[in-house]
């Protein structure tokens, strides 16, 4: 009753009903119907209306807006949607990074506006997942994966200035996304809620001139990839300069940081997509913490002289200070030291916006994917698919080696070594001489991690399988081609040098499918030289020479071809630039042919190489040949392998016993057996022959 009094007196207040007088309120029925009556019912859809039309403009303006949004900027009406609410909600925050991970989880994911409710993940899923995803963040930073101001740095680079950097008590104290579920409701209304500025409400489009959130949006597009590649580059250069001035930032600062955005976005991956949803990633983060050993070292070197060499060969080429370089003369000198911010005085150490791009798009076109690989991962958790145009920078890890069979038992389809019977520890073998981690099973090699920013084709996640290790397998070039031969995937072969122990090797993505004199394979093939002077990539010149991969053992011509026995890549038939000898006496690696780039492969200037060297020529100290590009990828290749030898052996059963058969079927018909015995016949024919005459002699002399 005291509800309808408060409707009446609410009536009689209103400007908008119509004039009732002003009736003793009493709670008499006849009092309360007359008060409910046309005037009451008259002013309650009075308020519906103007509440509807405000409400529905409102919904219009914010349409609007959003579609203008919507069209400067490529992240969908939804994904808009998120970002305008994250942008509010980060304003001061000291830990962006570990917010905005926690918020975008929380709330429901960009292009959930058209599902159902129940298809969506529950609240107390996505309150868990909250917790799991910010609490990774922030072992990434707490661990030094990331510095722990690369938030506040992100942040400052898309325009939100007003993050400030705290300590550790402060951010720690800050955790509000640690709280427990109980006492929280479903109550997801302020995502909608999006603060549309005055000068946008009727416009009908958008200038993000002088708005913040248009020079947030941007930023978010170049550094998340929708910008394409160059753009996410000049982004990742543009983390590094410490002010706007800079025209040139250190060299290993650069490959640095891509180096560590790519474990940061491999171990979101990996955690995300751990089968064990309840798994802490507390435990996991050892295997992605950079790599600290003398041979990440001296690949880190390679990598940063690589970078070097590119900058002193464009200026060389434009003249100093091209492209915003330096204004005096470039004297290159290779990267001695290990320590980031050991930056030379005169510059040795510093490369420009343009050079750093020139090296990456074509020595490292993968880099530029790593920090957009990891925002995805932080900005839209539920969403697994990477947007159009971008292709994901996945690092794999090293795959445990198949456990070598024994007599009797069932043979494993994976294994590689067809001899080998006796017991090996695998808790003791190595899985790889060149990218062995003091953690098995690691992602931070930073060999493999070379490796992956060159092709798309490598960077493909997962765990690189192995096929064949001199270490494991013995050092035989049969060994290698028997490994290879039927497998249908991409694959990658690494050789260490005796003399300089430098790593180079090759890559193919098509299948090693048959052996023959002649050239096969295509344009995704190239040569590279890991480590030991720089790091150099070699792809097809695209001239019209097709020269890409060759296997022609020995066997298959009994020699008689008059060509070069062993395994190939480039060059011609009888002298590839790549070539791995049959019996590893006669090794080349040249340093140009007509398909490939021009660029040494061996370690070692010509001055220091010895005659031997000089002329290509090097001794195998190991190899190994790995199968990349993915899980499901590589499981197909070797069900492949497997179904060729198969297929071989069946063959090969075939023709014996056709052999056989004949053999049965010409000595039942008696015909064997004549042409076994035929030389005995013909013996006695002879000596019979032989006595016959001597009786005649003897006769002939009697008479």
């Amino acid at each position: 009753e005291g509800k309808k009094t408060e409707f009446v007196k609410l009536s009689m207040r209103s400007n908008d009903t119509e004039d009732i007088g002003s009736p003793t309120i009493d709670d008499s029925s006849s009092n309360y119907e007359y008060f409910c009556g046309t005037s009451f019912s008259s002013f309650l859809k009075n308020c519906l209306n103007k509440m509807g039309n405000t409400a529905s403009s409102k919904k219009e303006e914010e349409k609007i807006y959003l579609k203008n949004l919507g069209e400067a900027y490529p992240f969908g009406d939804d994904g808009i949607r998120l970002l305008v609410w994250i942008h509010d909600k980060v304003q001061s925050s000291s830990s962006p990074l570990v917010d905005i991970a926690a918020l975008c989880a929380t709330h429901p994911p960009p292009g959930s506006s058209g599902i159902l409710k129940s298809d969506l993940p529950s609240w107390a899923d996505r309150w868990n997942y909250r917790k799991k995803l910010a609490q990774m963040v922030h072992l990434l930073e707490s661990k030094r994966i990331l510095d722990e101001d690369f938030g506040v740095m992100l942040m400052q680079c898309v325009g939100i200035t007003s993050t400030t950097s705290k300590s550790k008590e402060e951010k720690e104290g800050s955790f509000w996304w640690m709280k427990n579920l109980e006492g929280e409701d479903d109550d997801t209304s302020d995502y909608y809620d999006i603060k549309i500025p005055s000068s946008s409400s009727s416009s009908t489009s958008y200038d993000s001139f002088g708005d913040p959130i248009g020079t947030f949006l941007e930023g978010l597009a170049s550094c998340t990839g929708r910008r394409g590649m160059r753009s996410s580059l000049k982004f990742l250069f543009k983390l590094c300069s410490s002010s706007s001035k800079n025209k040139s930032v250190n060299a290993r600062t650069l490959i640095e940081l891509g180096y560590r955005l790519s474990l940061a976005a491999a171990f979101l991956t990996v955690v995300v997509n751990d089968k064990d949803k309840d798994k802490a990633p507390t435990p996991m983060i050892d295997a992605f913490l950079p790599e600290e050993t003398e041979d990440s070292k001296i690949m880190m070197e390679s990598l940063v002289n690589s970078l070097l060499e590119c900058a002193k060969k464009q200026r060389e080429q434009y003249g100093a200070g091209a492209g915003g370089g330096f204004g005096g003369s470039y004297d290159f000198a290779p990267s001695t030291t290990s320590s980031p911010s050991d930056v030379r005085e005169d510059g040795t150490m510093m490369v420009t916006e343009q050079e750093f791009l020139e090296w990456a798009e074509t020595t490292a076109p993968m880099l530029g994917s790593a920090l957009p690989t990891f925002l995805h991962r932080i900005f839209f958790p539920y969403n697994k698919q990477f947007p159009p145009g971008l292709t994901p920078l996945l690092l794999p890890n090293l795959a445990e080696p198949p456990k070598p069979y024994k007599k009797g038992k069932k043979k494993d389809k994976n294994c590689t070594n067809d001899d080998d019977d006796d017991d090996v520890d695998e808790k003791e073998a190595r899985i790889s001489q060149f990218f062995d981690t003091p953690i098995r099973q690691s992602y931070s090699s930073l060999g493999i991690f070379a490796l992956s920013i060159t092709s798309p084709k490598i960077a493909s996640g997962g765990s690189w399988f192995r096929l064949y290790s001199s270490e494991a397998d013995g050092l035989s070039t049969n060994r290698l081609i028997n490994s290879v031969m039927g497998y249908s995937g991409p694959t990658l072969l690494v050789v260490q040098d005796k003399s300089s122990q430098g790593l180079f090797g090759a890559f193919t993505s098509h299948p090693w499918e048959k052996e023959s004199g002649e050239f096969y394979g295509n344009s995704d093939c190239f040569l590279y030289r890991l480590c030991g002077d720089s790091m150099g990539v070699y792809r097809p010149k695209g001239t019209g020479t097709t020269n890409y991969m060759y296997c022609n053992p020995e066997s298959r011509s009994k020699g008689y071809d008059e060509l070069a026995h062993g395994l190939g890549f480039g060059g011609t038939s009888d002298r590839p630039r790549l070539y791995i000898d049959e019996v590893l006496d006669e090794c080349v690696a040249l340093e140009e042919d007509l398909t490939f780039e021009n660029g040494p492969l061996l370690s070692g200037s010509p001055s220091g190489q010895d005659r031997h060297q000089q002329k290509g020529r090097f001794d195998v100290e190991a190899m190994e040949i790995w199968a990349v590009g993915g899980d499901e990828v590589i499981e197909n290749a070797l069900n492949a392998r497997y179904e060729k030898r198969l297929e071989d052996i069946k063959r090969i059963k075939k023709a014996m016993k056709g052999a056989k058969g004949q053999y049965l079927e010409d000595l039942q018909s008696g015909l064997t057996g004549n042409k076994m015995f035929a030389h005995r016949d013909q013996m006695r024919g002879q000596a019979e022959g032989k006595c016959a005459e001597d009786d005649d002699d003897s006769d002939e002399e009697e008479n």
